[in-house]
């Protein structure tokens, strides 16, 4: 529980920091400044299109204005080859839904008026106002889940490669469209795009990587993406993200579904890739 910011005073936090070990070779190939870049690009890219839709922010809210809940995520690659956004979203998706969140509830000012003053928190000596206390409820069954946590969209990673590099010749243009990749189909893309798309198929948003020039069109070197292509990308996003989703729910149904304290069993589709504590 920590003071909300200024801006939003409503509203929770959720923060994110990645951290890659010596051991993540394939991604900085061992080098400790380029692995502080990786780091920070990757904590970027999964900030812009994760974390904004990770919970419902406005549900974290304790008292507005005094108290909410923030959600530190921390991430560590331990190896790495390939996709490493696409997996630590997975990671994040599956931690989120397996948090629980103890029952708090604000305690009034002895002899103040209750009128239901809630949102009186930011105030000073008002009839009815919540005082900057609380209570936490020790009892572990009626902690809960983050709201919105169920609905933490997935990221997925389409990358590109031209008819000029690849042999085979699908998708429009002769483009070949990969998901998943490892590390040498990625040295290999043109260009790359990390959609987040959440369990409803709605996309949340999409990030561009690097300056490449527009998939499939010669000529064109200005960075650009055509609309025709852009969706292309992110409908095979949305089909693969759909699919993600399902597989990550049939494993935690098969695995019992809700654990003892509440909250969602880790995924057995995930175990190969990350640590789960």
């Amino acid at each position: 529980l920590v003071v909300p910011s200024a801006l939003h005073p409503s509203e929770g936090a959720v923060e994110l920091n990645v951290d890659l070990l010596p051991s993540a070779a394939s991604i900085a190939g061992g080098d400790n400044r380029r692995r502080r870049t990786e780091e920070m690009e990757i904590t970027a890219i999964l900030a812009d299109l994760l974390l904004p839709h990770v919970v419902d922010l406005s549900a974290l809210c304790v008292i507005p204005g005094k108290y909410v809940w923030r959600l530190n995520v921390d991430v560590m690659v331990l190896t790495c080859d390939g996709n490493v956004v696409d997996v630590c979203a997975l990671a994040i998706r599956s931690a989120i839904r397996s948090t629980v969140l103890p029952q708090v509830t604000a305690v009034a000012k002895a002899g103040a008026d209750n009128d239901d003053g809630y949102r009186g928190g930011g105030g000073g000596g008002s009839s009815g106002k919540v005082s900057d206390d609380f209570v936490v409820d020790g009892d572990i069954a009626k902690a809960s889940l983050p709201p919105g946590a169920n609905n933490c969209p997935v990221v997925v990673t389409v990358f590109v490669l031209d008819k000029e590099r690849g042999r085979n010749s699908g998708g429009s243009g002769g483009s070949v469209f990969i998901v998943d990749a490892q590390s040498d189909e990625a040295f290999c893309s043109s260009t790359r795009i990390s959609v987040s798309v959440d369990p409803a198929g709605n996309i949340c948003g999409i990030y561009k990587h690097g300056s490449a020039p527009a998939l499939g069109d010669e000529g064109n070197y200005s960075g650009t993406l055509q609309v025709g292509r852009l969706m292309e990308l992110t409908n095979l996003a949305a089909s693969t993200s759909k699919a993600v989703v399902e597989m990550m729910d049939v494993s935690s149904a098969v695995g019992g579904g809700v654990d003892a304290i509440g909250g969602a069993n880790s995924d057995d589709l995930l175990k190969a890739h990350f640590e789960l504590r």
